[in-house]
This record gives structure tokens, sequence and C-alpha cells, in this order.
């Protein structure tokens, strides 16, 4: 790929202008009070809160809801742009990913880092990369330029342009080509090229209000096809018309999707 490609998702970038750079925004005592009321209330009404639910997602930097996806500009010649569901903490240059998944693009500078669960990323200048938490692993996906990554007590690796690797909490998968549409979650696409139908219903349901569950007699049935993560529902119906299946749904809050 060439490393002078610009993502046109990176139009989507707004300027952080009311927070100092370089740090978390002030924030209130009354703001925090109301904070701690409204996670209150939903622990008293049995929401579930976890490591990826409502809390990192309260007190994070930089968060998004579902269905949508936000830019920011974190620092001089660093701008990242937040995936649905996906929140992370910056300090300066140095960011830690929370939860779900982002693209990072720095243009210059150096001395840009980004932590996970799993590794450290020290992305070079020029360069544009997806990063991904996953439930127990990280991915991490080079779009352009070069980047050094530590895991564990292994030795820094450095993963080029047009590779991916997945690192997990007690191994890694060596480094794959890129598929087909690694960033066209970015313009609201899943471009998928023979994956698990089950993997689809997760890109769908990080977009999806309500809950969207696969039958595990087809979960891995092949998809390949375009569908639109702005789109959930149609995309679902599109689905129906190519493979064996359908969906049962609740209340239009409940789906699941199950054979024919």
């Amino acid at each position: 790929m060439s490393s002078t490609h610009r993502d046109p998702a990176l139009d989507l970038i707004q300027n952080r202008d009311s927070q100092p750079q370089g740090g978390r925004a002030k924030v209130s005592r009354r703001t925090l009070l109301g904070s701690l009321t409204a996670t209150g209330v939903l622990l008293a009404s049995g929401y579930g809160v976890n490591q990826g639910g409502a809390l990192p997602t309260l007190f994070s930097d930089c968060a998004t809801g579902t269905g949508q996806r936000r830019g920011w500009r974190l620092a001089p010649g660093l701008s990242v742009l937040l995936d649905s569901r996906s929140a992370l903490d910056n300090v300066g240059r140095a960011v830690t990913l929370q939860r779900g998944r982002v693209l990072l693009e720095v243009t210059q500078g150096a001395g840009v880092s980004l932590r996970t669960t799993q590794v450290r990323i020290m992305p070079g200048q020029a360069a544009r990369l997806i990063v991904q938490q996953q439930a127990s692993a990280t991915l991490v996906q080079m779009l352009d330029g070069v980047a050094s990554i530590a895991w564990g007590s292994a030795a820094p690796l450095a993963l080029e342009a047009g590779w991916q690797q997945l690192f997990g909490d007690t191994g890694s998968i060596p480094s794959v080509a890129l598929p087909v549409g690694a960033g066209a979650w970015t313009h609201g696409h899943l471009v998928a090229e023979r994956m698990p139908l089950a993997e689809v219903l997760e890109e769908l349901d990080n977009y999806r209000p309500g809950v969207l569950r696969c039958d595990p007699q087809i979960a891995r049935l092949q998809v390949s096809r375009s569908l639109s993560l702005d789109q959930p529902d149609a995309s679902l119906m599109l689905l129906t018309e190519t493979l064996p299946v359908r969906i049962q749904r609740v209340l239009g809050y409940w789906a699941n999707v199950v054979p024919a």
C-alpha cells in the first residue's frame, strides 16, 4: 500500500480545542457526582457492567456509543478515529485503548505509543494502523508505514504495511496479509470475504441497539459480500436472501439468526 494514501474517514476527525492537549479534561465536582449517581442507578437496576461495559466508557477521554464513529486530534500529527462502542485514554502522545477498535494516524513527530491489555505499539512516522481490543487478544492491522510491537517478554517485532497480527494473553499468531476491506468500517461498511456468519453478526451487533444472537448450527456459514454497518437490520435482511437463515425478532430488541 502506498504511504501517501489518505483515508477519507479522517475527515470525521474533530479538534479537541475544549480540552487541554496532553492530558485529561478537568471535571467539576457536580459533573463527577452526577456521573456517580448515574452509575449507581445503572447498578441498582441490574444493568450489567463489565470490563467492556459502561464504566470504562463513562470515565474515558474519548468514547463512542452504539452505531457511532468519531475522530479526535489528540496532539500535533496524531489523530484517531474510534469505531462504535469504543473507548480510549490519552496523555500527550501516549494512548491506551480500553475497548473496541481505533484507526490511528501519525503524520509527524515521534514518541507515539498505543497500549492495549496485551501489547505496546510504537508506530513510526507516516503510519496508519487499526488496533482492535478483543476479549483476550489484540489485533493489529498495518495500513501504511511500520510499527514496533512489544508483547510480553519477547523482543519487539516490526509489523509492516499490508500485514496484520493477533497477540493473545498467552501466545501470538504469525502475521498474515491484510484481508480485503480491512478498513471498510471507517466508511460504515463491512466487506466479508468467506467470513464465518458468527463473525459477521458480531460486527453488525456492534452497531445495533439490543441483542443479536447466532444459532450455533449456522455459525460457520461463509459470507462473501459487502454489508452496511450503519443499517444493521437491513444487512440482516440481505443475509436471509443469500443464506439458508431467518430472523426471529422479539419486540424489535432481541434478534436471533436461526436456520431457515
